[in-house]
């Protein structure tokens, strides 16, 4: 990740993972010293040494939240039906990642779907519908 860069903001470890928003990275990795802070939250005891930390932190700013989010189980299902889109995408294929990449093709793609499904009522029903 580099500064400028844009990333999707995904809710992991819920009852519905999604994608639900954008954010922009504002500063590329730095040591998250927090994990060396016995008060702090996160504090992990085995990170001791300040030159060599095990931990890093990368700075981002809030840039958008979508009115609907695109869920794990909508993005399963593209793939099940063939979207060649987003046959490659490393949070379905190597779904344990914290970070995942996420190419320029799938960027647009998935922001395609998120979009529409914004935007497109299902007929007869309330609620939304990703096309």
């Amino acid at each position: 990740m580099k500064k400028g860069d844009l990333a999707f903001f995904y809710h992991s470890s819920c009852k519905v993972p999604a994608i639900v928003g954008t954010m922009e990275i504002v500063q590329e990795h730095s040591p998250d010293l927090t994990a060396q802070d016995p008060k702090a939250a996160y504090h992990d005891p085995k990170d001791t040494d300040p030159s060599n930390p095990r931990w890093s932190v990368v700075h981002v700013v809030f840039k958008e939240k979508f009115a609907k989010p695109l869920t794990l189980h909508e993005m399963k299902e593209l793939q099940r039906e063939g979207c060649k889109e987003i046959q490659g995408l490393q949070l379905l294929t190597q779904s344990r990642l914290s970070v995942s990449k996420v190419s320029a093709k799938e960027w647009e793609f998935l922001n395609e779907v998120i979009m529409d499904g914004v935007a497109v009522e299902k007929e007869g029903e309330g609620g939304m519908l990703l096309a």
